[in-house]
């Protein structure tokens, strides 16, 4: 298994899918799956407000670090924030091995939602990858939610 392929399992059966992840006592969320000689884990604190980190490892060595940071903006009459948060996981289910990171460049824009997220770099690039999601409610054309995300493989050797 590829550490892309590895990745998209990996993201597809955590956050995305709206099942809850384990708690800690430091007040974060996390979480795990190993397959394959891989693991990955998603440690984050918050929920309309957050930040978080994803690391990936093959045969124990590290190979994916991705740091994200976002929130909920203010919305408008009548629109919640789960609302907001289950377009985003139904955004991120759409993630794929070409750009391993969050979802899709768009997702939606003809119900109530419209993803969007600008990608940078690459999974392979030695200065590794950034972006930055939006979440627009399309009635009122407003911003919903941000999210920027940076990370890289450590286990690429730069010459």
């Amino acid at each position: 298994m590829t550490l892309a392929e590895f990745l998209v399992l990996a993201k597809k059966n955590t956050y995305a899918t709206g099942k809850p992840a384990t708690s800690s006592g430091d007040g974060s969320s996390m979480y795990r799956i190993n397959q394959s000689g891989c693991q990955y884990k998603d440690v984050y604190y918050g929920d309309d407000a957050f930040f978080g980190c994803e690391r990936a490892w093959r045969g124990g060595e590290l190979a994916f670090v991705m740091q994200y940071c976002g929130r909920v903006l203010s919305l408008p009459e009548g629109v919640r924030s789960a609302q907001v948060i289950a377009h985003l996981q139904q955004s991120l289910m759409q993630v794929s091995e070409e750009q391993p990171f969050r979802g899709p460049e768009t997702c939606g824009g003809t119900d109530s939602f419209l993803y969007e997220n600008l990608v940078f770099g690459s999974l392979n690039h030695p200065r590794g990858f950034h972006g930055e999601e939006h979440i627009v409610h399309v009635p009122s054309s407003r911003l919903v939610y941000v999210c920027l995300w940076h990370g890289f493989r450590p286990d690429l050797r730069v010459v």
